[in-house]
C-alpha cells in the first residue's frame, strides 16, 4: 500500500534533519538539537541533546512523545510563545533556565525549512552555559552554523551583528567581509520590492516576502526572507532575517511555465478542433480551430451540452462514445456534425479521459473535418466504378501496367481474346505473354511512353492460355 503523501513529505524532512545534525564534523561532538512538530511532539534528536536533558531536568527525550513532557512547569508559558513565533513568524526564538547543575541551559528555537520551503517543523538548539557568561543568540557561532538556512542578525542600523555558514554561501562572501558589509548592499533596491516590503511590516514590526539578492560576483539570485524586530537581554533592537535561497525553485517554476505556454499554443493554436468536456458533456474549454468549427465564440459555447450540434440518428452512439471515454477508454469514430448555423460536415473524433489527482475529470476531444477527404474519396470511388464499367462492357481488353510491368486492372475481355480470367493476369508480368518476336518492340514502345513520347498505337502479338 503506498504511503500517505504527508508520511512520505514527514520522512523527507526527517532525513533532511539527520542529514544537517548528524554530518561527519559532528560525530565526535554533535550540537545538543531536536526536532518538533506543531503540536511540540519530538520528531528526532541527537544523543547530545538526549544527554543534556537528563542532566538539567532528570528527563529523558527517548522516553517522551511531546516536550511538555519534560519542560519545568514555570517555563511552559514562555516556551509555547516561543514556538508559535518560530512557526507563524519564521522568528529564532531563546530562553534561559535553571538546571539541576546549577548551570544555565540556553533554549534557541529555529524554523526549519524543507526543501519545499514549508515550516512544520522547528529546531530546538540546547547550550549549557555558566550565569555569567549567557551568550545572546547573535553571538551563538554553533547555533547559527548548524541552521539550514541563512540566518543574519543585525542592529537596527543594519550594522551585521551575526550571521551563519549558510549566509556566507549563499552570498559567495567570507566571515570577515560579510561581517563588514553594509547589509541593505545585499539586495536590488532598484525594483521597488525592498520598499514595497517596508512599507507592509507585520505586526512585530518584521517583513516576509521575496527579493532579489546580489552575490559577491554581482549575479543576482532570487530569496525568501522573513525579518523581525525585537530587545536584546541589553534593551537594543535587533534584527533577525531568515534567508533562503529559492533560484532552484524559481527556475523550476520558469520551465514549468515555458512548458505551458509551449502546450497553451499548441492547444490554441493546433489545425484541428481540440475542446474539453465535464463529465455531463458540457463544454469547458475550445480552442480556435473548434470555435470556427462550430462557428460561436469560447464564450458562446462554455457550459453547453455537444449533443445539439449533433444529429439526431448520430446522438446515441455519440453518447455511448462519450460515456466510454468518461470510463477511461480512447475512443476515435466518424460522426456527421451540424454547426450553430446549420453547416453539415463530417468529423473524425477521437475522444479520450482527463485525468487529474488520479480521478477522472472530463473528457478530451480532437475532431478531424474530413468532409472534403471523404467527398473526395467518394468520387474517386465513383470514378472507378464508371471505368470498370466501361472496360467490362467493352469487347476490347482494356488494362492498366504499374510501373514494374504488372497487370494491376484488367477488362472481362481477357476471357475471349486470351483465354485467361482478369484475376489471373493481374499482378504478373504482361511481357510474359507477348510472343518473343515481338518483345523488343514492345520494351522499347514502353521506354519512349515513359519518356513522355506520345504513342497513339503500335501492334504486338500475345499468346492465348492455350498457346495459341
Amino acid at each position: 500500500m503506498a504511503q500517505p503523501e504527508k508520511t512520505i513529505e514527514r520522512e523527507k524532512i526527517l532525513q533532511e534533519f539527520l542529514d544537517i545534525t548528524l554530518k561527519e564534523e559532528h560525530q565526535t561532538n554533535p550540537v545538543p538539537v531536536l526536532l518538533l512538530d506543531r503540536r511540540a511532539n519530538i520528531l528526532s534528536f541527537t544523543p547530545s541533546a538526549d544527554e543534556l536533558i537528563k542532566e538539567s531536568w532528570n528527563g529523558l527525550l527517548s522516553e517522551a512523545k511531546n516536550i511538555f513532557e519534560i519542560i519545568p512547569t514555570h517555563m511552559l508559558e514562555l516556551f509555547n510563545k516561543n514556538l508559535k513565533r518560530a512557526f507563524l513568524s519564521f522568528q529564532i526564538g531563546e530562553m534561559t533556565a535553571e538546571t539541576n547543575t546549577g548551570k544555565s541551559l540556553i533554549i534557541r528555537i529555529s524554523p526549519f525549512l524543507s526543501e519545499n520551503g514549508s515550516n512544520s517543523i522547528v529546531q530546538i538548539f540546547l547550550e549549557e552555559a555558566d550565569k555569567d557568561r549567557i551568550p545572546e543568540v547573535a553571538q551563538a557561532g554553533k547555533v547559527l552554523d548548524s541552521a539550514s538556512i541563512g540566518i543574519v542578525v543585525t542592529s537596527k542600523d543594519g550594522k551585521v551583528l551575526e550571521h551563519n555558514e549558510a549566509a556566507c554561501e549563499m552570498f559567495g562572501l567570507e566571515t570577515k567581509e560579510f561581517a563588514a558589509v553594509d547589509y541593505k548592499e545585499l539586495f536590488v533596491t532598484t525594483c521597488g520590492k525592498l520598499d514595497s516590503l517596508l512599507k507592509n511590516k507585520n505586526k512585530l514590526g518584521g517583513i516576509s516576502g521575496e527579493l532579489s539578492a546580489i552575490k559577491k560576483d554581482g549575479s543576482y539570485f532570487p530569496v525568501k526572507i522573513h525579518t523581525s524586530e525585537e530587545i536584546n537581554q541589553k534593551g537594543e533592537v535587533i534584527k533577525r532575517t531568515i534567508l533562503q535561497d529559492i533560484s532552484e525553485e524559481k527556475e523550476q517554476e520558469q520551465a514549468l511555465d515555458r512548458t505551458l505556454q509551449t502546450l497553451r499554443s499548441l492547444y490554441e493554436n493546433h489545425p484541428d478542433a481540440v475542446y474539453s468536456l465535464d463529465l455531463e458533456g458540457n463544454f469547458m474549454h475550445l480552442n480556435k480551430s473548434a470555435s470556427r468549427l462550430i462557428e460561436a465564440t469560447v464564450e458562446e459555447m462554455k457550459g453547453r451540452s455537444f449533443i445539439p450540434l449533433i444529429p439526431k440518428e448520430n446522438r446515441i452512439q455519440l453518447s455511448e462514445n462519450f460515456q466510454q471515454a468518461s470510463r477511461g477508454r480512447e475512443v476515435n469514430y466518424n460522426t456527421a456534425f451540424i454547426s450553430r448555423k446549420g453547416k453539415k460536415r463530417l468529423l473524425n473524433v477521437s475522444n479520450f479521459p482527463i485525468i487529474t489527482n488520479d480521478r477522472i475529470t472530463g473528457v478530451y476531444g480532437i475532431a478531424r473535418d474530413i468532409t472534403e477527404s471523404e467527398a473526395q474519396k467518394q468520387e474517386v470511388y465513383q470514378s472507378r466504378k464508371r471505368l470498370k464499367n466501361i472496360m467490362d462492357r467493352s469487347l476490347d481488353m482494356i488494362c492498366t501496367i504499374d510501373g514494374d510491368g504488372k497487370f494491376v486492372e484488367v477488362s472481362t475481355a481477357s476471357r475471349r481474346i486470351l483465354g485467361y480470367e482478369p484475376g489471373e493476369l493481374t499482378g504478373t508480368p504482361f511481357l510474359h505473354y507477348v510472343l518473343p518476336e515481338d518483345k523488343k518492340i514492345t520494351e522499347d514502345t514502353g521506354e519512349a511512353i515513359a519518356n513522355g513520347t506520345e504513342i497513339t498505337s503500335f501492334s504486338n502479338r500475345y499468346i492465348k492460355k492455350d498457346g495459341g
